[in-house]
């Protein structure tokens, strides 16, 4: 019987498949069932596929979670097109906590960091986690991410009350208790998002710098394969509120008030040399006569290709309205405005990956 050589079915063939063709897949053969739901292979079909398309835009995604009315959606970034996806979680009560994306899978949780789970939006896979037992009345910085180091997928919920966060593990599944170096309580700003940026295989958070004797906001990480904090630098400005990474750089919103004219301009910054503050560069700025029809700060979601072919960054307002800067033209065009009350938003890559098999 004929058949094709393992390498070539691999790397060739099956990598290049959508999901929905994938799964379908998984019913030729044994062989091809083991392959397709490899870990490893879902890593590298991702590495692929942004091969393939620099942006990684075409498979490129914002998942949104909605309260009120309940809804779980996904917008494609290039297409524009919304997508339902029906809720299928065993609890009493739909989650309403994002905490982070990584490889295609999404951490979720219940209000008040409960019931911790892993999702897959792309083939709907979940995986629930153990209790992480922590207080419901603390607030938290928190973020999901992927130590190449050992393999493993690791969940964080740092508290800012006191020196302490909680570090799950997919391998041991299960949370521990570790006392983190940075010696001062964390505080992030009502703007700033609490969930990590994922970034050169770290989480990082813009917080207060009160405690680091800075009068500009301060970035922090937490190195997922050492289990370490470490102060990357301050931000470029005072009124920085929120990390992205655009352009395979750390970047910063930056929203620049005039209390005299009561005007806002809107500034993206990217750090060009990781940890070196002399490196911060204006990408783009936005001016208040545009700005003002957008309702203030903006929070970047990711980078993506616009429809002319430029460079654009997709991103979401206090409003909860999806807006597109388009970094050549340094323009603003708002994109889905959804019909919600309150929204927690994600970007995440289409995977393969099942949540189960890690």
């Amino acid at each position: 019987m004929w058949s094709i050589p393992k390498d070539i079915l691999e790397a060739e063939i099956l990598c290049r498949l959508p999901i929905k063709s994938l799964l379908r897949f998984k019913c030729v053969s044994k062989e091809w069932h083991c392959l397709i739901s490899d870990p490893k292979f879902a890593l590298y079909r991702q590495k692929k596929q942004g091969e393939i398309d620099n942006n990684n835009t075409i498979h490129q995604r914002v998942l949104v979670l909605a309260i009120s009315p309940d809804r779980l959606q996904s917008l494609h970034c290039l297409t524009r097109c919304i997508t339902e996806l029906n809720f299928n979680f065993p609890f009493e009560s739909i989650p309403n906590v994002i905490i982070g994306s990584c490889n295609g899978l999404v951490c979720m949780a219940l209000h008040g960091c409960k019931d911790f789970f892993i999702y897959n939006p792309s083939t709907r896979a979940h995986k629930k986690l153990p209790d992480p037992d922590i207080s419901l009345g603390s607030p938290y910085l928190y973020g999901f991410g992927y130590d190449s180091s050992t393999d493993d997928y690791k969940v964080l919920a740092v508290s800012c009350l006191r020196v302490l966060l909680k570090v799950f593990s997919m391998k041991a599944f299960s949370w521990r208790d570790v006392h983190y170096n940075l010696g001062v309580k964390l505080f992030y700003g009502t703007e700033s998002p609490p969930k990590g940026c994922l970034f050169n295989g770290a989480l990082h958070w813009l917080v207060s710098g009160f405690h680091f004797g800075s009068q500009d906001p301060v970035i922090i990480a937490f190195d997922l394969a050492e289990e370490k904090f470490c102060r990357v630098g301050e931000a470029c400005h005072p009124r920085s509120v929120s990390l992205g990474v655009v352009g395979g750089c750390l970047s910063l919103n930056v929203c620049c008030s005039n209390c005299v004219d009561k005007t806002t301009d809107f500034e993206l910054w990217v750090m060009k040399q990781y940890g070196v503050h002399s490196s911060w560069e204006r990408l783009t700025k936005i001016d208040n006569d545009i700005m003002v029809r957008y309702h203030g700060s903006l929070v970047t979601l990711c980078t993506a290709t616009g429809t002319d072919g430029g460079d654009e960054i997709i991103m979401i307002n206090k409003w909860r309205e999806f807006i597109s800067c388009n970094l050549n033209e340094r323009t603003l065009e708002e994109i889905y405005r959804p019909n919600f009350d309150w929204c927690e938003t994600v970007s995440y890559t289409e995977s393969i990956l099942s949540p189960n098999v890690l």
